[in-house]
């Protein structure tokens, strides 16, 4: 009940880069390493809502274009937040910024070292940078390296899909690793690393 609560209130909510390929995922009781429905709640009343979840696209892309091993580490140490959503009335309290923190303190209790989103308006990305996430330029691709800290693996890019004018993508790494290691950086100009090339250029930002 909560759970679809909440699914409906982010529906409702994000009128634009709502990926309507993922579907409602249900409740996650035992708080596994799954998709995830968070709610703020004022009282008995549902005010906010937030959906994390293992970066499992990426992964597969990444399984699709290039192979296995590092579309398990991205799977297993990626996370993605889909989406964040404050009821109108209760805008300007500091609910998207709990549920932000939340998100990520449920990434690094499942180990994660790496937390994506892709904020959409100029709300979302004030968001992202108050808790400390690097805001990419509006549709520039994101670049990921799964790896180890000598042997990174072929890098993938993740362009938009959606064409969102505000679309950037944002990211912040949680912890420290070199077995496994992940590289973040963004695609300049129109070069965009896929499908195992890697004759395209790339400025390597941060790193696990």
């Amino acid at each position: 009940m909560q759970a679809q609560m909440i699914w409906d209130l982010l529906t409702e909510q994000i009128t634009h880069g709502w990926d309507q390929r993922i579907e409602y995922p249900g409740a996650n009781p035992h708080d596994l390493f799954g998709p995830t429905l968070v709610g703020a709640w004022a009282g008995d009343d549902l005010v906010g809502g937030a959906f994390v979840m293992p970066d499992e696209q990426d992964a597969e892309q990444y399984r699709l274009t290039i192979g296995d091993q590092g579309a398990q580490i991205i799977e297993r140490y990626c996370v993605m937040i889909q989406g964040i959503a404050t009821l109108p009335q209760h805008r300007g309290k500091g609910i998207g910024t709990r549920l932000k923190d939340f998100c990520e303190l449920w990434a690094r209790q499942h180990d994660a070292l790496l937390i994506l989103s892709i904020p959409t308006t100029d709300q979302a990305h004030a968001l992202n940078r108050r808790c400390g996430y690097h805001v990419l330029a509006p549709l520039v691709t994101l670049v990921i390296q799964p790896g180890h800290a000598d042997t990174g693996l072929t890098p993938i890019g993740l362009p938009f899909t959606r064409q969102t004018p505000e679309a950037r993508w944002a990211f912040k790494i949680l912890g420290q690793s070199t077995r496994p290691a992940i590289r973040v950086g963004q695609a300049l100009q129109s070069d965009i690393p896929r499908r195992g090339h890697q004759q395209a250029t790339v400025e390597w930002l941060d790193h696990t």
